[in-house]
């Protein structure tokens, strides 16, 4: 009898530890008005500071590969998508996220299916890139970084773009 005790309070305890590992993680960031559903296979730490709310994802068993997500707002852009703005705000835009990168290169991203329109910066080394976009104000950066110092592969950029379609925000 006291066997069998013990071996449903084991199976109990690791089903404990490991179901709740086994679901994704959806974390609701309430002053901004937004769910994230993070991807099976990783995870995120909210990291936010006094003027942005940051979350910094990492995926389960690598040291080396950081994502963050950086939500700001900016009332020139209230009402308004990346899609919205001039030639000349999206130029702004990526120099200042250009700003961190020697060499940076740049590129745009529309991905339909999502209606997300993204601005993506590369470091020129490639082991760190930007991808930028804009919900109605919100300014939201994913900064992908390989700390290993190997650059990022086209896996990892297309995660990172990816991350961004996991956002939903109320109505």
């Amino acid at each position: 009898m006291k066997k069998m005790i013990l071996i449903l309070l084991m199976v109990t305890l690791v089903l404990t530890l490991t179901l709740p590992a086994l679901a994704e993680q959806v974390l609701y960031l309430e002053d901004w008005g937004m769910t994230v559903t993070v991807p099976d296979g990783m995870t995120a730490v909210d990291v936010s500071g006094k003027d942005a709310a940051m979350l910094q994802l990492t995926v389960d068993g690598r040291d080396d590969l950081v994502y963050i997500i950086q939500f700001s707002y900016d009332e020139t852009f209230a009402g308004r998508t990346l899609n919205d703005i001039t030639d000349e705000e999206a130029e702004e835009l990526g120099t200042q996220l250009a700003q961190a990168y020697p060499n940076p290169e740049f590129a745009d991203y529309i991905d339909e299916e999502n209606d997300v329109v993204m601005l993506l910066v590369n470091s020129g080394d490639q082991t760190s890139a930007a991808i930028l976009t804009i919900h109605d104000g919100i300014v939201i950066n994913v900064l992908m970084v390989n700390n290993g110092g190997e650059p990022l592969t086209e896996d990892e950029a297309i995660l990172g773009m990816a991350l961004l379609t996991t956002l939903s925000f109320d109505e």
